[in-house]
C-alpha cells in the first residue's frame, strides 16, 4: 500500500524534530509514503527524503490560497493519475482535506480524513472567518471520505449528531499516542527554588494562542489570589499571544505570581512532576495532549469541558471540570484543591493508577491501529 501525506507541520522539514522521526516509523507500515507541506513560496525548503521509502515534499505556494491547488498538483504527480494503489491521508478536514479530496478526483485513490480539532465546537465557529470557511469545506470533504479518524469520542458524537454530515463510513476513534512512562517517571522540577515566595504551584501548557485561552487562566489566578496571595501560575508556551498575556498579567497585579516561559519538550514531564496542580483554559480542544500528559504524571487536573473531559477525566471523579469560560469555577476548583490536601493525594493516586486504560499502551499498537484504519479505505 502507498501512502501520501498532506499537512502544514513545517517541522517535517528538520530531520531531527520528533515529527520527523514520527514520519519514518509510519513508514515502516507502508511500501511508500509520500509527504506533502504547505509551504510558501519564498521558503527555503526543498524536497527531502527522510527514509529509503519516505519522501517530503513543499508546496511552494505563493499565497495560501493556492495550498490546496498545489498540494493536489504535487499528489496527482505522484500517483501518475493512477492512484488504485494510494491512499491520500489529509491531516484536518479543512484546506488539507480539499487538498487530498481533489488528488483522489478521477484518479481512482482512495481518501482518508485525519480530525484532531473539535472543529463543531461553537467557539471553532467564533474564532475567525476562516474557521467559518473551514467548517464549510469541511462539509464538501467529510462525505467523500472512505475513511475518517477521529482522536477522541468528542469529536466522534458531535460529527454523528450532526446532520449536515452525511458520512459514508464508520468513524475510527484512535487518540494520539503518548509514552506514559516519560511522564510517570519523571524528576520534578522544583519551580519554589526561583520563586521562594509561592507556597503552591499551578502550571498550564500548550501554544499561546487565542484557542488556548491563557488570558482565563490569569483571571483565575487573579480570584484565587485574593484568598492565597502566594500562590504562583507558571505557563509553557510559545505564540504570538506572548506579549498580550504579559499586559494581562501587569494589569492584574500579578507580575509576581505568574512566569511565561518557552520550554524544551525534555523539560515537561519533570515540569507536570514538579507542581501542585495542572490548570487547563482551553475553549476548544480535539484531544487534549497537555492534560494527558499530566495525569500520566499523576498532576490534579482543573480544566474546561473540552477534549477528553467526560470521557477519560470525568468531573469529581478524576478531575475537576468547569464550564468554558467560567473564571469562578475553576477560581473555585483550586481553592478547594489547596485548602483539601486529602483530596489532592486521592486525585493523585487515581490518576496514577489507573487513567488512561482505553488509549493505546505502546507506540507498537498506536501504529498498529493507524495502520489498519489507512488500509480500512482500501475495502470501502
Amino acid at each position: 500500500m502507498k501512502v501520501i501525506f498532506i499537512g502544514s507541520d513545517r517541522n517535517i522539514f528538520n530531520e531531527s524534530s520528533a515529527v520527523s522521526a514520527r514520519m519514518v516509523d509510519y513508514g515502516e507500515l507502508f511500501e511508500e509514503l509520500h509527504i506533502i507541506v504547505f509551504t510558501k513560496q519564498n521558503s527555503k525548503f526543498h524536497n527531502l527524503q527522510l527514509a529509503k521509502n519516505v519522501w517530503v515534499y513543499p508546496t511552494l505556494s505563493w499565497c495560501r490560497w493556492m495550498y490546496p491547488f498545489d498540494a493536489s498538483k504535487i499528489a496527482k504527480s505522484i500517483t501518475h493519475n493512477n492512484g488504485s494503489d494510494f491512499v491520500i491521508s489529509a491531516q484536518d478536514p479543512f484546506e488539507a482535506g480539499l487538498s487530498a479530496k481533489r488528488a483522489t478526483e478521477k484518479t481512482g485513490a482512495k481518501l482518508h480524513i485525519q480530525i484532531h480539532t473539535d472543529f463543531l465546537s461553537p467557539f471553532f465557529k467564533k474564532q475567525s472567518l476562516l474557521n467559518r470557511l473551514r467548517l464549510l469545506i469541511s462539509r464538501k470533504v467529510l462525505p467523500n471520505a472512505d475513511g475518517i479518524r477521529v482522536v477522541s469520542e468528542r469529536i466522534k458524537n458531535s460529527l454523528l449528531s450532526d446532520q449536515n454530515y452525511k458520512l459514508k463510513v464508520s468513524l475510527v476513534v484512535l487518540p494520539i499516542y503518548v509514552e506514559r512512562k516519560n511522564y510517570e517517571k519523571a524528576t520534578p522540577f522544583d519551580f519554589r527554588h526561583d520563586h521562594p515566595d509561592w507556597n503552591f504551584v499551578i502550571f498550564s501548557a500548550g501554544r499561546l494562542e487565542k484557542e488556548k485561552n491563557f488570558a482565563l487562566a490569569i483571571k483565575t489566578l487573579k480570584i484565587v489570589c485574593q484568598k492565597y496571595p502566594k500562590v504562583g501560575l507558571v505557563i509553557a508556551g510559545k505564540g504570538t499571544g506572548k506579549t498580550k498575556l504579559s499586559t494581562l498579567t501587569e494589569m492584574h497585579g500579578l507580575s509576581k505570581n505568574v512566569s511565561i516561559i518557552s520550554a524544551e519538550d525534555k523539560d515537561i514531564p519533570g515540569f507536570y512532576k514538579g507542581v501542585d496542580i495542572y490548570l487547563q483554559t482551553s475553549n476548544f480542544e480535539g484531544f487534549g495532549m497537555a492534560v494527558t500528559e499530566a495525569a500520566y504524571a499523576g498532576t490534579p487536573v482543573v480544566m474546561t469541558d473540552v477534549g477528553v473531559a467526560g470521557w477519560l477525566l470525568k468531573d469529581g471523579d478524576n478531575a475537576e471540570i468547569c464550564p468554558i469560560g467560567d473564571a469562578k469555577c475553576l477560581a473555585s476548583a483550586i481553592t478547594h484543591l489547596i485548602e483539601d490536601n486529602g483530596l489532592r493525594e486521592r486525585l493523585r493516586g487515581v490518576l496514577f493508577g489507573g487513567f488512561g486504560k482505553e488509549l493505546p499502551q505502546s507506540r507498537e499498537e498506536y501504529l498498529q491501529k493507524f495502520k489498519e484504519s489507512i488500509e480500512n479505505c482500501l475495502k470501502n
